[in-house]
């Protein structure tokens, strides 16, 4: 079987996992691209010497996921959380994997969180890891970058839009919370921190019942770089630009 690679001609760089949330799965585009993508999975080594990881997806129904079905083509096997839960929203993301990490006796060196209903993964999750280490020295957590911004207008996150757009406009840049990667010893207290975001008091209820908000309120601008996205797509591609900037090749 053929693998296939997805190239991005704006960066040159070949990400490893494809993200389309919101409409953007709904389309002809990325039907047919998940058509062709899951026709050429198969079975993928890790790569040599690689610390401790895991891979980590969401998804509260008994119907296998897009992911889930990726990582079966790849012989990967993810952690599921959410079997189950009646009343879905993406706030519950960071209290279950937290809930989880703290029934280990021994947390992976490292977490790549992933939803599960609109990525598809193309590489071995320890390629996920290992560009992380080799290519992102500065940063203890990095998340997908996307090149428009939501929530659109909120003033709360205007502190974390000035860092933002830093980068030039067209240049994938705003934090998706969707996909990320980083050390256990920074996922940790993040979530915990974005969960004190999400429950104080100042905190607009309406805003309660997305992560995205209160994610991008806690990594800038206090904890950039540390914390920070791919702009360069080196692993995570944000469909939107994806849309143009991408195509798939043997």
């Amino acid at each position: 079987m053929q693998m296939l690679w997805a190239i991005n001609r704006r960066t040159g760089q070949s990400p490893i996992v494809l993200h389309a949330p919101g409409t953007l799965k709904r389309t002809a585009f990325w039907r047919a691209m998940t058509e062709r993508v899951l026709g050429a999975l198969d079975i993928r080594r890790p790569p040599e010497s690689m610390p401790t990881w895991a891979l980590v997806t969401w998804n509260s129904g008994e119907t296998p996921c897009l992911l889930e079905r990726c990582c079966g083509l790849l012989g990967v096997e993810p952690v599921v959380l959410g079997r189950g839960i009646e009343h879905w929203d993406s706030t519950a993301k960071g209290a279950l994997l937290l809930e989880w990490l703290g029934g280990l006796t021994e947390p992976p060196e490292y977490l790549i969180g992933l939803d599960g209903f609109d990525i598809l993964l193309l590489e071995h999750p320890g390629e996920i890891v290992r560009r992380f280490r080799e290519m992102f020295p500065k940063q203890r957590l990095l998340f997908n970058a996307a090149a428009v911004q939501w929530p659109k207008r909120e003033p709360l996150l205007d502190a974390c839009r000035q860092i933002e757009e830093r980068w030039p406009d067209g240049t994938d840049r705003y934090l998706n919370a969707g996909a990320f990667v980083g050390t256990t010893a920074m996922v940790r207290p993040f979530l915990k921190q974005v969960q004190h975001v999400a429950r104080s008091e100042p905190w607009p209820r309406a805003m309660r019942h997305l992560e995205q908000h209160a994610v991008r309120y806690a990594a800038f601008p206090d904890l950039w770089p540390a914390v920070d996205v791919d702009r360069d797509c080196v692993i995570f591609q944000h469909m939107y630009s994806g849309r143009t900037d991408v195509e798939l090749r043997p």
